[in-house]
């Protein structure tokens, strides 16, 4: 049985992933509403669900800013899902290409297993100064394939979709996406 389509608020850098916004297309039935910015995330999945996508090649070099984005992005949504991508969001030829499995030790090595920590410690003392919601969970997911990445996003949204407080206003009839300007 085929899952029904879900349809999310995209920001023009996630549809410049064009792997990724295949995966979530094609893999996940995810309709990409494209959006010129939807500020410090990537999804907008509901008004209180947002996803962010990190790449872990950039983890080390760009964490602070990457704590300090989500510490932001927690007073406008209460639930944020951080997936760190240990993949390539651009298409690459048949000769250079990388199966997951080859890439992932390349990816957990030291300097990056140091930055997830060390990412997690700032939010934590984001938390501890004030500057993150207390409010606001954040859950990490840790995608090794864009179709890994489209799934997660898939299963979050379906969880949100299943928390649905509104009696369907906002789940079922998404116009709503359509007409935003953000």
């Amino acid at each position: 049985m085929a899952r029904p389509l879900h349809t999310y608020m995209a920001s023009t850098g996630l549809i410049n992933k064009r792997v990724l916004a295949h995966a979530l297309e094609s893999t996940a039935q995810i309709k990409l509403i494209r959006q010129q910015s939807l500020g410090g995330v990537d999804l907008i999945l509901d008004p209180s669900t947002a996803i962010i996508f990190i790449s872990l090649s950039a983890l080390p070099q760009n964490c602070g800013q990457y704590v300090d984005n989500v510490s932001q992005e927690s007073w406008r949504f209460l639930r944020l899902l951080v997936v760190f991508e240990s993949f390539d969001s651009e298409p690459c030829s048949q000769s250079t290409s990388i199966t997951a499995a080859e890439s992932t030790p390349r990816t957990y090595i030291f300097p990056v297993l140091e930055a997830v920590e060390k990412f997690k410690q700032g939010l934590s003392t984001a938390e501890a100064s004030g500057t993150k919601n207390l409010e606001t969970f954040v859950n990490y997911a840790f995608a090794a394939t864009a179709d890994e990445a489209a799934l997660f996003t898939r299963l979050y949204g379906d969880q949100a979709e299943a928390g649905d407080e509104t009696s369907g206003a906002v789940w079922c009839n998404r116009a709503w996406l359509e007409d935003q300007k953000v």
